[in-house]
């Protein structure tokens, strides 16, 4: 743990001008974190912004609810940024061709992946706890911010979404009353857990159905289960490909299976999640060493190939690989 909770709250305290970013393709925790983190800065009088050029499902909407600068900002009119959620500065979300580490504003790095470069001139980094968001709130708890409802929201949304609804292996105690604090200061656990787990849509059914029917395939006995996932697979059941976080659970939960992945698409390769169902089975150490990162149990990256069957072929031998060793 690297742990500058002090001097990041005595830097923000004595500061003014934070723009807030976080990473590529961003999750709940990501957003939730954020945009916590922004309405606390906001109540102490802090100029802030939280900027993210990419569009995000419309279920974090009501969390957001106008917070997020969409233009592309004047980053220098901002002398510290602070880095929310991701672990090295090639995962940040800028406008295209703008690189965190060629610009010149103070950084402020808070992050719970075990993999962070620490890269920010404060860190902050804690990967034992559960969520971003916790971080974020462990920090707040600490400098005595206040954390007003819709904050506090924010938040524990941020929990949520990182673990699965208290469903995950990462769910500690700690994740646990820092949710629990964050109900006593306002959060509305009931509507997030409706709005986040329970308001699936009739197209995102038919997603799911067709991923077991027709495009998960197996390996290992059952062990290894996957499925490559198409943007056409959202549109034509009326869906934005951005609604696809937590859907990779469609087949971690089928009995037998060990570890899961989903491949998608993209613009430089296949991007690839993994999830692991054994905490001795490391999915990060196979996404780090393909060029990917995360954590011990859920983690991601990119492969850089055009051919479908060539990103399969490196993720059969490297998680056969595991499998066959344990």
């Amino acid at each position: 743990m690297i742990d500058n909770s002090r001097d990041i709250a005595e830097y923000i305290h004595m500061n003014d001008g934070f723009m807030i970013l976080t990473h590529i393709n961003p999750d709940g925790d990501a957003i939730g974190s954020a945009a916590g983190l922004l309405r606390i800065l906001r109540s102490l009088g802090k100029r802030s912004e939280f900027f993210m050029p990419e569009n995000f499902s419309p279920k974090y909407l009501s969390l957001t609810n106008g917070l997020i600068t969409k233009g592309p900002p004047d980053i220098s009119s901002y002398p510290t940024i602070i880095c929310v959620d991701f672990s090295s500065p090639e995962r940040v979300s800028l406008p295209e061709k703008t690189r965190l580490q060629d610009l010149k504003n103070f950084i402020i790095n808070i992050d719970h992946h075990p993999d962070n470069q620490i890269f920010g001139n404060l860190n902050l980094v804690d990967p034992g706890a559960s969520a971003a968001a916790q971080v974020i709130f462990n920090l707040a708890k600490f400098a005595d911010w206040p954390i007003s409802p819709p904050a506090a929201n924010c938040l524990l949304a941020g929990i949520l979404m990182d673990t699965g609804g208290f469903k995950f292996d990462n769910t500690s105690p700690s994740a646990l009353r820092a949710a629990a604090s964050l109900i006593e200061l306002g959060a509305d656990y009931a509507s997030l857990v409706r709005e986040l787990f329970f308001s699936k849509n009739i197209g995102m059914a038919r997603v799911e159905s067709e991923i077991v029917k027709d495009l998960m395939k197996t390996a290992f006995d059952g062990k290894f289960a996957w499925a490559v996932i198409e943007d056409s697979l959202f549109t034509k059941n009326g869906l934005d490909p951005r609604e696809s976080e937590g859907l990779i659970d469609v087949i971690r939960c089928i009995a037998g299976t060990v570890v899961v992945a989903f491949l998608y698409r993209n613009d430089d390769g296949m991007r690839f999640s993994l999830r692991s169902k054994d905490p001795s089975f490391s999915v990060g150490k196979i996404a780090r060493k393909i060029g990917g990162g995360g954590h011990e149990l859920a983690a991601g990256g990119f492969i850089k190939t055009d051919s479908i069957n060539d990103a399969e072929k490196i993720l059969l031998n490297e998680i056969g690989d595991k499998l066959n060793a344990g």
